[in-house]
């Protein structure tokens, strides 16, 4: 990851490098925060005063985070290797993947997102194949035929 840094003389480096740890996804939440995922480190906020990094001391249940979600209702969430989903709750992560999709077995390969009621919906191949959306209390499933 880079940060542009316009020059006066056109010869000197344009860009700073910030890291070189592998990103996965960026994400922009509504108080203008970048998060980014990453493969091995867990997820790193950069604020108006710098970037700060989260990882298992923090409630991730992992450090590879495969996926990064900024809601429209301001929310932030991860999802981190082991398949489990987290909310970002101001200081740390609070898990909250839907207990009937740990019963599913749901696995890799899936797109994962929350709509505006708050059901999660999932779309994706091998174990949970198809769209499936989660309300809490059971799971809708798309058929194939």
């Amino acid at each position: 990851m880079s940060e542009y840094t316009p020059q006066a003389d056109e010869n000197a480096p344009q860009f700073q490098i910030l890291t070189t740890e592998s990103i996965v996804e960026m994400a922009e939440d509504t108080g203008g925060n970048l998060w980014f995922s990453t493969n091995l480190n867990g997820v790193k906020r950069l604020a108006r005063h710098g970037f700060t990094l989260y990882d298992q001391s923090d409630g991730l249940s992992g450090a590879n985070i495969t996926s990064i979600i900024a809601a429209a209702d301001g929310e932030t969430y991860v999802r981190s290797n082991g398949f489990k989903i987290h909310r970002f709750n101001g200081k740390n992560f609070d898990t909250v993947t839907p207990r009937e999709m740990i019963a599913e077995n749901w696995g890799s390969g899936q797109i994962t997102s929350p709509d505006h009621t708050g059901a999660w919906w999932v779309a994706g191949e091998m174990v949970c194949s198809g769209i499936r959306r989660s309300n809490g209390s059971k799971i809708w499933q798309s058929s194939n035929r």
